[in-house]
């Protein structure tokens, strides 16, 4: 009877020291998928700190529609100074050949 005693014994201890061996293995999954998850959560918060956000967006938007505006006005009254000189060179001319004209005849 003392023979199985023992032998109950060392399959408690040896079943022991495996599921003691189990935890460790487990703790130490578990410290290494804690550090990848904060890791992860490091990666979110400097994307955070460095994306623009909707605010900042909607600024920005606003500036940039502000400026189109002001490039379409600037090319409209841009291309209406150039409709005028032409015109006047236009007309500048046609007075110089009519006087030609009259200056020949």
């Amino acid at each position: 009877m003392s023979d199985d005693w023992v032998s109950l014994r060392d399959y408690v201890d040896a079943r022991f020291n495996a599921l003691q061996l189990a935890i460790e293995k487990q703790d130490v999954a578990s410290e290494h998928r804690f550090t990848s998850i904060n890791e992860f959560r490091a990666v979110l918060g400097d994307q955070q700190r460095t994306f623009i956000n909707r605010r900042e967006h909607d600024a920005l938007l606003d500036r940039v529609t502000v400026l189109e505006r002001g490039a379409a006005n600037s090319a409209g009254k841009n291309s209406g100074i150039t409709v005028v000189w032409g015109v006047i060179v236009s007309v500048v001319l046609i007075a110089i050949a009519v006087a030609e004209f009259i200056w020949k005849h």
